[in-house]
């Protein structure tokens, strides 16, 4: 149990930190185009994961307190956990692949 909290704990704090790092990122450079799209994805793929897993939790925890026993909701850990790394693996590649391609035009 404790591992568990251990690996939820480091993934959750590593999101925040790319969320962080994405928008000093946007904030510096200023981006155009798909690269500002695909950064946005990544961003938001990033808070969504976040806020789908403290949802999971919470809808549990509360569904196992109304029906007094154990409840686990599957809708918001899906999202969190399939949906969310998807688009943040799309963001993170189209960016690279976008300002790959700003690189060598300009």
């Amino acid at each position: 149990m404790a591992a568990n909290l251990l690996i939820v704990s480091i993934g959750i704090l590593t999101a925040a930190a790319i969320l962080v790092g994405t928008i000093l990122v946007i904030r510096k450079t200023k981006p155009t185009g798909w690269l500002k799209t695909f950064i946005i994805l990544t961003g938001a793929s990033l808070a969504g994961f976040l806020l789908f897993a403290i949802l999971h939790n919470v809808t549990s925890a509360l569904l196992s307190q109304v029906f007094q026993k154990e409840i686990d909701e599957p809708v918001f850990f899906l999202l969190a956990t399939i949906a969310c790394p998807i688009g943040a693996a799309v963001g993170i590649l189209g960016s690279i692949v976008e300002a790959i391609k700003k690189r060598k035009s300009g």
